[in-house]
């Protein structure tokens, strides 16, 4: 499980470096929907990299849940 964590985190890392140059950093100061476009860059990242072949269905599970994840903690504005 360790390999498949591993392997997570560096799908994680990557996404968020791609998605940098297109939006805003994640921060909680932020106004929600400074953060939204960011999670949106990340969410188009990762679309980009499953039609690419560098993520497969298994991989794509656990991200969808972090991209949620970030969306609950960084725009929580949106979900009061």
């Amino acid at each position: 499980m360790t390999n498949v964590k591993q392997k997570i985190e560096s799908l994680k890392l990557v996404l968020l470096q791609r998605s940098e140059p297109l939006s805003y950093q994640l921060s909680k100061s932020n106004h929600f929907y400074q953060n939204l476009s960011r999670i949106e860059a990340i969410r188009a990242e990762m679309a980009q990299a499953i039609e690419n072949g560098e993520v497969n269905q298994f991989d794509e599970v656990f991200l969808k849940h972090w991209i949620d994840d970030l969306e609950i903690e960084f725009c929580a504005a949106l979900h009061r």
